[in-house]
């Protein structure tokens, strides 16, 4: 969860849709967006 919090989101109740192992997964993909992202900004090229 600090992971997720670090990015500016947070998860106020935890169920059966909304799990860790989704968490784990949205943050994860979060990351790589985000990173993609820097990449492309930092090399000027275009998606």
């Amino acid at each position: 969860m600090g992971e997720l919090e670090s990015l500016g989101l947070t998860s106020i109740r935890l169920n059966e849709f909304n799990n860790n192992s989704e968490l784990k997964m949205l943050v994860s993909a979060i990351k790589e967006d985000f990173m993609a992202e820097y990449h492309r900004s930092v090399t000027g090229t275009v998606a």
